[in-house]
């Protein structure tokens, strides 16, 4: 038998029974196991909720839905045409939608490497793509010095204290 979800609502006021019924019927649906809906008093959320399942995060109050509509204004001028008339459409017609953004947690960060928890979408490195789009931008002459090997690293990386080569067990 599998374990029933959590979600935990975050707002100003306890939900009514009648809306609590709604959160939870949404996370059954959505997910599609049963659940358990626990509310967090929010003080700071006077203009709406945050309902968290798991590293979902569907952020339904006043700035969440503003953060919502910013992101579709930006998206809709991506293709390097006039945007005006879009985004005048774009905001008669928007209406805020059940959207999931992921939320984790730091556990460290050190020598430029962080480690999180928490996050379902999380990859490590750079995508390809991101690479190719970013060689493309750079001058010849730096992309030529980023690509050649650093004569210091290759001579310093391999070895430990006193110049010693580590030992691997």
């Amino acid at each position: 038998m599998r374990k029933k979800l959590s979600a935990v609502i975050y707002s100003e006021k306890a939900p009514d029974e009648a809306r609590r019924a709604r959160f939870l019927s949404f996370v059954e649906r959505r997910y599609g196991r049963s659940a358990v809906l626990e509310w967090r008093s929010a003080p700071e959320l006077k203009n709406g909720f945050r309902l968290e399942v798991g590293s979902d995060v569907y952020d339904w109050t006043t700035e969440g839905r503003l953060a919502q509509l910013k992101r579709e204004i930006y998206a809709a001028g991506e293709g390097g045409f006039d945007v005006v008339p879009l985004m005048k459409e774009s905001i008669g017609a928007w209406e805020p939608r059940v959207i999931a953004d992921q939320v984790g947690k730091v556990v460290s960060v050190g020598d430029g490497i962080a480690v999180v928890s928490g996050l379902a979408e999380a990859f490590y490195g750079v995508p390809e793509a991101m690479k190719a789009e970013c060689r493309k931008r750079l001058t010849p002459d730096i992309l030529a010095s980023s690509t050649r090997e650093s004569p210091r690293l290759s001579r310093s990386f391999f070895r430990g204290p006193g110049g010693r080569r580590p030992r691997c067990a």
